[in-house]
């Protein structure tokens, strides 16, 4: 089995491995993208050196390329590049890591305010559900997070931790970051030491797999009963009015089509007319970004009083909130007066944005980077953060009870 998954993930790679000069070793070519990425950053990027000086950027380049060698792997040579990326402190611009086609545990983690969870698990492992991690392959799980760092692109803590949990789940980027998770011949076999939902320790061997075996997996979630939030999934946004509340709540995930967001404001405003409304809540939570006037029409539906003469308004946000999702939490604030509740977001409020993509000539991966900076509020604060920060605990959350809303209604 092991075997089979091994061609499997070299299948992937081949066209990391295949060079544009065939006269050329890969070790030569892996060095000249790494110094194509080096010169490029710089001359496209909105601000490159606004974190960091050109000698340390130039010397930090030339000893990623040097560190190249007849035994780097592929996930070693991504990791470089996410290395180089990451210097520039901005959590817009990275390599697109996922196009390397590396074997990902079946697991994917989130963390809450007590800890690190198992949010979703291959379904017949019925023990993992709502497991807290507690460490990898013997080392604590903070230690393994911390030394992660110099490979995530982050511009504050949040996005830091965001980024890390992400990369929990791909063993070549834990060797490449100096954790041991050799376990197997593959070397893709983790052991995770985690506590279940009743308090029990115990050990999980689980195995990385390609995306062709990923997919096919039947999904656990670890919620006995869904949060409010959550009822839709990823559907776009959408709203909806809770009369014992008198709450009017919109979820936005992500930031696109403004026709049909549009289409979902005046159908919720025609929702409430002759109601009373005195709360107008936006969850934010969750919503990576995109582009930000698709938010215009809530914004204009609440200056004409659409919803109602004067409704207090709420935003919720938290460690998922990034990018334009945070530019239309401040326009909740500063035009609105909204009360924001939630968690930190991960990011800044003045930021980087507006991606491009940069290919790399010899293994064709990209590196996204900002070519816009927003400057939003005074200062340079580290995250937006919520006026109203009450304590989401899994096991509360994992049972419906959503800490975040409840205290917009209450």
């Amino acid at each position: 089995m092991r075997r089979l998954i091994v061609i499997i993930c070299l299948a992937s790679l081949t066209p990391l491995l295949t060079a544009q000069e065939p006269t050329l070793p890969r070790v030569e070519l892996w060095k000249q993208d790494i110094i194509f990425a080096a010169k490029n950053l710089p001359r496209r990027h909105k601000d490159l050196f606004r974190n960091i000086s050109r000698k340390e950027w130039k010397t930090a380049a030339l000893a990623l390329a040097k560190s190249v060698n007849e035994k780097t792997s592929v996930a070693e040579f991504a990791s470089k590049l996410m290395r180089l990326a990451a210097l520039a402190h901005d959590s817009h611009t990275g390599l697109r890591w996922s196009d390397v086609g590396l074997p990902r545990l079946p697991l994917f983690f989130v963390e809450y305010a007590d800890g690190i969870f198992i949010q979703k698990y291959p379904k017949d492992e019925g023990r993992l559900k709502g497991a807290r991690l507690l460490a990898v392959d013997g080392q604590p799980v903070e230690k393994v997070l911390q030394a992660l760092r110099p490979l995530v692109s982050h511009d504050n803590d949040e996005s830091f931790r965001r980024g890390a949990i992400v990369l929990l789940t791909v063993p070549a980027f834990l060797r490449a970051a100096g954790i041991a998770t050799a376990k197997g011949t593959d070397g893709d076999t983790m052991v995770l030491r985690l506590r279940s939902a009743k308090g029990e320790e115990f050990d999980y061997a689980t195995q990385a797999l390609p995306d062709s075996r990923l997919r096919p997996l039947k999904i656990g979630l670890s919620f006995e009963s869904l949060p409010l939030c959550l009822e839709k999934g990823r559907t776009d946004f959408w709203f909806r009015f809770l009369p014992e509340n008198r709450a009017l709540l919109f979820r936005t995930n992500r930031l696109r089509d403004r026709r049909r967001f549009q289409a979902m404001v005046d159908e919720a405003a025609t929702a409430v007319e002759g109601k009373s409304v005195e709360r107008v809540i936006v969850d934010l939570r969750d919503n990576g970004g995109g582009n930000s006037t698709v938010m215009n029409p809530l914004f204009a539906a609440l200056q004409k009083k659409r919803f109602g003469e004067n409704p207090k308004v709420y935003g919720i946000i938290g460690r998922n909130t990034f990018s334009s999702a945070i530019l239309n939490a401040i326009t909740l604030k500063k035009r609105f007066g909204a009360t924001l509740v939630g968690a930190p977001t991960a990011g800044r409020p003045n930021h980087f944005g507006e991606i491009r993509p940069l290919k790399l000539p010899n293994s064709h991966l990209t590196i996204f980077y900002s070519t816009k900076y927003f400057s939003r509020v005074p200062g340079d604060p580290p995250s937006l953060i919520p006026d109203i920060a009450p304590r989401l605990n899994a096991a509360d959350y994992f049972h419906g009870k959503d800490a975040f809303l409840d205290a917009c209604l209450n």
